[in-house]
């Protein structure tokens, strides 16, 4: 009777042990980025909101066309990220589309958040 492994088991033992290795950090990296998209996502929602309540406070107004915001860069994740918003009026009836965008770049994506409402002239 023999003791020990054989060559091939040991091989095949670190073979397995690499493959979980690789296949656990690969998870790992895909949900921080994930994780990163989400709270840039979610600091453009936010922005989005403050754009509509500033227009319905009357800091902003509903004029047709397209406003260029000022940019607003916030940290999110690992690096700080731009932010663009904007707001874009047009007539739908009598009453006033109004879209809150906020747009973002994250390499060589671009990424865009959009709020709608109905305003009353």
């Amino acid at each position: 009777m023999q003791r020990g492994f054989l060559l091939i088991e040991v091989v095949v033992a670190f073979a397995l042990l690499f493959i979980s290795g690789v296949s656990m950090f690969t998870t790992l990296s895909k949900s921080d980025l994930g994780y990163t998209q989400a709270i840039q996502t979610r600091v453009a929602l936010r922005l989005c909101g403050e754009n509509l309540e500033s227009l319905r406070a009357g800091t902003l107004k509903a004029t047709v066309g397209t406003q260029t915001l000022s940019t607003v860069t916030q940290t999110a994740g690992k690096s700080g990220t731009l932010y663009t918003p904007k707001l874009v009026v047009s007539t739908s009836g009598t009453l006033l589309l109004v879209r809150s965008q906020v747009s973002w770049t994250e390499g060589r994506r671009t990424h865009l958040v959009e709020l709608k409402t109905l305003v009353a002239p």
